[in-house]
């Protein structure tokens, strides 16, 4: 039986305050399948859908019997910029699952198992300082028990270096 964690989207923008432009390409998955991002499969099981935050698409991580799958990207920053990482997600089972956030291979945040409130939209957000001219995000899940979904990721800029 195949189980689906719904999708993540993600947003990264850079710039301050209303000049701020998101660098995260297809965040939102609008394209309908993984455009801009990398796919790592572990279980390869994750899939673009329909039930999403805001507009037509997000993944979903599927079961992870062999696995966490996760998606990728890089994004360019400058060092010494503090940044803001936003992606939704929502919970649709309890118990068997949880997700990840990792920076440059980093693992910055964690939840298993996922406490959100089930099948509600939940902002995670993550504050972090650039380190170089290119920082990498990983977004990994799974679910055994019904599905996780991650929607409309964002980043940032809070202020610029001085």
């Amino acid at each position: 039986m195949r189980h689906m964690i719904c999708g993540c989207v993600a947003a990264l923008s850079l710039g301050a305050g209303a000049g701020a432009m998101n660098l995260v390409v297809n965040g939102g998955f609008e394209t309908g399948d993984f455009t801009g991002w990398t796919f790592n499969a572990a279980s390869g099981t994750t899939t673009v859908g329909a039930v999403t935050f805001p507009g037509q698409y997000a993944a979903f991580f599927g079961t992870f019997d062999a696995g966490w799958d996760s998606l990728e990207q890089s994004v360019t920053t400058t060092a010494g910029v503090e940044y803001t990482l936003r992606v939704y997600v929502l919970n649709y089972g309890v118990g068997d699952d949880g997700i990840a956030i990792s920076l440059n291979g980093n693992e910055v945040y964690r939840a298993e198992p996922l406490f959100t409130p089930l099948e509600q939209w939940r902002q995670i957000e993550l504050g972090f300082l650039a380190q170089g001219a290119v920082t990498t995000f990983a977004i990994s899940g799974g679910d055994n028990i019904a599905s996780i979904g991650l929607d409309d990721a964002q980043r940032e800029d809070l202020k610029h270096a001085v």
